[in-house]
């Protein structure tokens, strides 16, 4: 099998656990009660009566129909637990689940879960409290969303959605915070795929989110997204960890790029100081596109010393503003 097959076979079909979030801030999980006059959905089990797999019911395409389990109760603390998971086709074959997210609950001593999933990603890199909902990143497709529920039910709002024209769109990773000092939170995301760093300024009332996508490249994968104020300037940047594809035969290459704001007057609106590069063998990127405004990487960085910044470059990176998605 080769590197390229062995890597998407990673990314795509290992079953584990991908990732978890404590939220004890997260009030809006209480339970309205089921208002369509079906069937109830029966409460989620205590822990030691929870199944590791429940499988919904086939819908009419034989692929399961995504659940979607009211909550009970009132407001506590809760465990989001996102995770991938498989079931078999008509012939067989093993194919992705609809992504799946469990939220688990302390009730009168014993954990047990309410399951939420969506039939438009195969899995949630990520799952966290935002705004009164769960804000969830996914990968095919990569569709950023906010889940709320009320009235007995829930509702996912699609804040932003990309194709980046590969075999696959994946939303990686996300983390909040004021990036462009403008006293607003944005979404800082990490892509697989594509390379692509996205800001995002979510929407305000009626209106539509706006995104800034850096850095395309094809088959390069971004892993992580930390943010922070590490020069002590008040001011915070954020950090990104493109790679090369994952290799069975050794260690990709790759970087770690701090991102920092320099402010809409300035001729390039984000610029990265410091770039660290790992063993590669493709790095840094090259561009592919450019728009206004322009992101700049360093070009082959000294490791041990922070850049200047004042950038040397070998060839311009890129950055984009896409059109806003639809909202559901």
């Amino acid at each position: 099998m080769s590197d390229k097959n062995l890597a998407d076979r990673e990314e795509m079909i290992t079953v584990s656990l991908v990732g978890a979030a404590l939220a004890g801030m997260l009030t809006i999980l209480v339970s309205c009660g089921d208002t369509d006059g079906g069937d109830p959905t029966p409460d989620p089990p205590a822990a030691d009566d929870a199944p590791a797999v429940v499988t919904p019911p086939p819908a009419a395409t034989g692929a399961p129909k995504p659940v979607q389990q009211p909550l009970e109760g009132d407001p506590r603390a809760s465990l989001l637990l996102a995770h991938a998971w498989f079931y078999k086709d008509a012939e067989g074959r093993p194919k992705p689940g609809p992504a799946r997210l469990d939220i688990w609950r302390e009730t009168d001593g014993a954990w047990g879960y309410t399951r939420l999933e969506d039939a438009d990603s195969n899995v949630f890199h990520k799952a966290m409290p935002y705004d009164g909902g769960i804000l969830t990143i996914g990968a095919e497709g990569a569709n950023l969303k906010k889940w709320t529920f009320a009235d007995g039910k829930w509702t996912g709002e699609l804040l932003w959605t990309q194709s980046w024209g590969g075999k696959y769109n994946r939303l990686r990773d996300v983390e909040i915070g004021d990036v462009d000092h403008d006293g607003k939170d944005e979404f800082v995301i990490a892509t697989h795929d594509a390379g692509v760093v996205a800001v995002i300024n979510p929407p305000e009332g009626d209106g539509e989110a706006e995104a800034i996508e850096m850095d395309q490249k094809a088959d390069t994968f971004v892993h992580e997204i930390e943010i922070g104020d590490v020069d002590g300037d008040g001011k915070v940047e954020f950090f990104a960890t493109p790679t090369d594809r994952n290799t069975a035969k050794g260690s990709q290459g790759g970087m770690m790029v701090m991102y920092r704001w320099n402010g809409p007057a300035t001729s390039a609106a984000w610029s990265t100081r410091w770039a660290i590069p790992t063993p590669r063998r493709s790095w840094p990127p090259t561009s592919t596109a450019t728009a206004s405004p322009s992101c700049s990487r360093c070009s082959r960085p000294r490791p041990t010393r922070p850049r200047s910044s004042s950038l040397s470059r070998s060839g311009s990176t890129s950055s984009r503003r896409t059109a806003p998605s639809s909202r559901r």
